[in-house]
């Protein structure tokens, strides 16, 4: 999810990036379902309930998030131009996320990388189970933040692949958890 006062040029970046990245979630088999903001009309955030026993419930629309059969989702965020306070946001609502089972976010560069890590270990550090275990465990996040250099930026071939390669630890994890 990206936030804050983004120039024309960057917002489409982000955007044509969260498409490609909608089309290579979609094209992998193992997901049932697949939803991205603003690039599918089917788009439906995910409900996130709230522990006051009422009902209610927050709407958290990531970039990108997927269901497997199982019930279990990948959320994927990519961060272009991130504010400190949206990539808290961003982690925080992922790592309540019923049935999550990875959060990978996408950079534009290696300083975006270095924030996002940084940011994992402080956040996710802090957010914790009912048995004190991390809800989000803040290493994973760290080893799944991927760079689209700029050299591969213009060349959607290129960020596709990189994406694959990127989201690759995720699904072979996903494939042992179930094996």
């Amino acid at each position: 999810m990206t936030t804050g006062g983004l120039s024309g040029v960057l917002q489409n970046r982000h955007d044509r990036v969260v498409e490609i990245l909608y089309g290579v979630c979609r094209a992998h088999r193992s997901y049932k379902e697949v939803f991205a903001d603003h690039v599918n009309a089917r788009f439906k955030p995910i409900e996130i309930p709230w522990s006051d026993g009422g009902g209610h419930s927050y709407h958290f629309k990531p970039d990108v998030w997927a269901r497997y059969p199982d019930r279990k989702v990948d959320v994927i965020e990519v961060w272009d131009e991130q504010s400190e306070a949206g990539g808290i946001q961003d982690m925080t609502l992922t790592a309540i996320t019923p049935g999550l089972e990875s959060m990978t976010i996408i950079c534009f560069d290696q300083s975006a990388v270095e924030k996002a890590k940084e940011l994992a270990g402080v956040v996710l550090s802090s957010v914790h189970n009912s048995r004190g275990g991390f809800l989000l465990d803040p290493t994973e996040v760290m080893r799944q933040t991927v760079l689209v250099p700029e050299k591969f930026q213009s060349d959607d071939a290129a960020i596709k692949s990189l994406l694959k390669e990127g989201l690759a630890p995720v699904w072979a994890r996903h494939r042992r958890l179930q094996a």
